[in-house]
């Protein structure tokens, strides 16, 4: 009796052990959000994209939206500071290539996005009546803690949402936002999220991150690598991105001089079109970075060429390059 017993108690802690590694691997399991609104020709969808439960002040990131361009066309864009005039953004964004907003930004003295504010914001008109689905994709997202490894480390703890508007009228508030992971991404380290919250980022799950090869693996050698399927000229882990001007080289540093923002910041990076991607409040990280001061191996330049390393693949070259070929295609 008593080894029937024991038996049975054996059996039960089995089937209970199973049990919980049943629940666990159930809770792990997300199902991917879904971000679709029906439209007629004419409507207007406002789609806002909100980011938030971050730590530390975002210094960097590279990102792209996608739409149906069959079935939308952009009307505005407005980045984290909520201005849809272009000239008044802090972000470097390309409203113009074929179904895909991408943008970039690198500001030294951060972004607080500890609590939730808007991160884009897209306008889009419907060409037609259909279903559409608006997605997302960050490449890049750091803060200083890259200044402190080289091992290029991204935000970990963050909270995506988005709301969606028809017409003005409420379609969608705070909810999961979609996550793109169909189309192909060359560059990128950030460990993004299917359901938009860091918890349940996995970077075993098909499409939340790119996953590295020879071509892109950060070895630090310069790499002039172009994807067919984006137009991405990549240089991410080596000397920067190629797109046949001398971008990073001695004579656009030479050829850079100090200058401050509207805002008093002093311009410490410009990219060949002398649109600013780097800014310090300090005059001696001005003076380095352009050239008119000596530098260290500690210098506020180093800095700067390491985050500029890290936007490579999805940065100014890349903007450049990808508007470049979607004006060839038209």
């Amino acid at each position: 009796m008593k080894k029937l017993l024991s038996v049975f108690c054996v059996m039960v802690l089995i089937l209970g052990m199973a049990a919980v590694c049943a629940v666990s691997t159930a809770a792990a399991e997300v199902d991917a959000a879904q971000t679709a609104v029906d439209v007629k020709e004419g409507d207007e969808v406002v789609y806002t994209l909100t980011l938030g439960n971050v730590a530390e002040p975002v210094i960097g990131c590279d990102f792209s939206f996608y739409y149906d361009s069959s079935l939308f066309e952009v009307v505005s864009v407005a980045d984290f500071t909520g201005e849809t005039n272009s000239k008044k953004w802090k972000a470097m964004i390309n409203t113009d290539l074929d179904g895909e907003v991408r943008g970039n930004w690198s500001i030294l003295s951060g972004v607080d996005f500890s609590a939730e504010r808007n991160f884009v914001t897209l306008t889009l008109k419907a060409l037609g009546e259909g279903t559409g689905h608006i997605s997302y994709f960050i490449r890049y997202m750091y803060d200083n803690n890259i200044f402190e490894s080289d091992d290029k480390p991204q935000i970990t703890e963050y909270k995506f949402t988005c709301s969606l508007t028809l017409n003005g009228d409420p379609v969608l508030e705070a909810a999961p936002p979609e996550l793109n992971v169909v189309e192909t991404q060359s560059t990128g380290y950030f460990v993004n999220s299917v359901s938009g919250d860091s918890k349940d980022a996995d970077p075993e799950i098909p499409g939340t991150v790119v996953k590295k090869n020879a071509a892109n693996s950060g070895s630090g050698t310069n790499v002039n690598n172009v994807d067919n399927n984006n137009g991405d000229s990549s240089g991410s882990g080596g000397s920067g991105a190629q797109n046949g001007d001398k971008s990073g080289s001695d004579d656009a540093k030479a050829e850079a001089q100090p200058m401050t923002t509207a805002e008093g910041d002093y311009v410490v990076a410009t990219d060949a079109q002398g649109n600013v991607t780097a800014t310090s409040d300090e005059a001696a990280a001005a003076l380095t970075a352009t050239g008119t001061e000596n530098t260290s191996s500690g210098s506020p330049a180093v800095w700067i060429i390491i985050v500029l390393i890290v936007l490579a693949g999805g940065g100014a070259a890349a903007y450049f390059f990808t508007k470049k070929k979607s004006d060839t295609q038209q």
